[in-house]
């Protein structure tokens, strides 16, 4: 594990859960109650542009920050082919607080979320 240089903000998430339920990883998050089983979610990101490639979820949170893409601008997703509305990613106090309280860490926060749904549950 030494050699391996571990990336804050990786561009290629693969969350697959274990046994025991975890609600963030990485830049992604879901709600307990929405994690059943062990899901596995892919998930790639591009500039403004998000890739779902997988995802056994259907509702996922991104948590994004300016080192990631350009806030001001909408971010593009689209899940399993199908692209969705653009979102807006706001940074707000609320969402540094919370995600500093979680990972203990100012380089750990996020300044902005977006709740994203699969296209089966618009």
């Amino acid at each position: 594990m030494a050699r391996h240089e571990r990336k804050r903000y990786p561009k290629r998430v693969v969350w697959k859960q274990d046994d025991v339920k975890h609600t963030r990883f990485y830049w992604l998050a879901a709600d307990k109650e929405d994690i059943d089983g062990r899901p596995l979610v892919t998930v790639e990101r591009d500039g403004q542009q998000i890739t779902i490639e997988q995802s056994d979820l259907n509702r996922l949170t991104l948590r994004l920050c300016d080192e990631m893409l350009d806030l001001d601008q909408p971010v593009e997703v689209t899940w399993l082919g199908e692209k969705l509305p653009s979102k807006s990613a706001q940074r707000t106090i609320g969402t540094l607080a919370k995600t500093l309280k979680e990972r203990g860490e100012r380089e750990g926060m996020f300044s902005a979320e977006v709740e994203i749904v699969g296209p089966t549950q618009n």
